[in-house]
């Protein structure tokens, strides 16, 4: 019986990436692996590299060019699943330097290394130091309350005590002033808004504090719009539509907290003036039967701060 040929011993196979790159960098991480390991993995990495370099070069010749570039790299770690890498290009290049022999092993290649920088603790210590900027933050603050803005520093100035309101404007009891209309358009807001305004013949010592109240100027359009509002909802109006689109812009509008006083008072002098006889009129009735409807349009605004007024349109209703 002859015996069988012994096999020839298999030389390890190396490839790009050796083995002692593994061990390297295992010792590195204080993890002791065998030669058998190391070969493995060395075989597996040179595997992944070579497939991200194929991967890469498809891009490259499908972008007509002859040399690979970064963003290769990243679209064929894309394709591959891969996490991507993460980091910025340094704006100075790195710099190699080489290190001396070990006496130990006259056959081992070369080795680089990346240079460190000699920092001078005493420039360090003579350099402005440069404050971070604070991160982006959020904060919250009453831009105003019941119509009034607080005197906070996230709001504009309040108008001085010392600048006198223009000549004529009106002082309503809850301290909103109205300025002057035109002659054409005054004689609408007379008798609504004049109501508990003081005398002429009253004493400086009312004057002062009346000066003293906040005062809300309004604007030109909240006039104009007051004064239209107004002399389209009673009779002897009689235009259906007017009076729809009225009550219907005090059912929706959101502009409408600075008029809110005028309107109440408004409607508590209409509903004054046609129960103060005893025997009402149909044109009293059909008065009533509006300033009502303003009353429940005024609730039906959501943007509107009534709060202070339920109790006067409860009275009312």
């Amino acid at each position: 019986m002859s015996k069988p040929k012994p096999r020839p011993a298999h030389s390890p196979t190396t490839g790009v990436y050796k083995p002692d790159a593994i061990k390297d960098i295992a010792e590195s991480l204080n993890i002791t692996i065998s030669d058998t390991v190391s070969s493995s993995l060395a075989s597996d990495v040179e595997y992944r590299i070579q497939q991200v370099i194929q991967e890469a070069a498809r891009f490259m010749r499908h972008g007509r060019r002859t040399t690979m570039t970064t963003s290769d790299i990243d679209n064929a770690l894309r394709v591959l699943n891969i996490e991507p890498l993460y980091g910025h290009t340094p704006h100075n290049p790195t710099t190699f330097r080489r290190a001396l022999p070990f006496p130990q092993s006259q056959n081992a290649g070369p080795v680089y290394f990346v240079e460190d920088e000699e920092i001078d603790f005493d420039r360090v210590i003579r350099e402005e130091k440069i404050t971070l900027p604070k991160g982006v933050t959020w904060t919250a603050h009453w831009l105003a309350v019941e119509g009034v803005q607080p005197l906070i520093p996230e709001n504009p100035p309040a108008i001085p005590r010392e600048v006198v309101p223009e000549t004529g404007a009106v002082a309503a009891p809850d301290g909103v002033g109205l300025p002057n209309l035109a002659k054409n358009e005054q004689a609408n807001l007379n008798g609504t808004l004049m109501l508990n305004t003081p005398a002429a013949a009253n004493s400086k010592l009312t004057q002062q504090q009346q000066q003293q109240l906040v005062k809300q100027v309004l604007s030109r359009e909240l006039q104009l719009y007051y004064a239209r509002l107004t002399g389209s909802l009673l009779p002897p109006t009689n235009d259906f539509a007017k009076r729809t689109a009225a009550l219907a812009s005090l059912r929706s509008d959101a502009g409408l907290q600075a008029l809110l006083p005028y309107l109440v008072r408004w409607v508590a002098e209409g509903v004054v003036s046609a129960l103060k006889d005893g025997a009402q009129s149909e044109t009293d009735g059909k008065s009533l039967e509006v300033l009502m409807d303003v009353v429940g349009a005024l609730l039906e605004n959501k943007t509107l701060f009534v709060e202070p007024y339920v109790r006067a349109l409860h009275l009312l209703a």
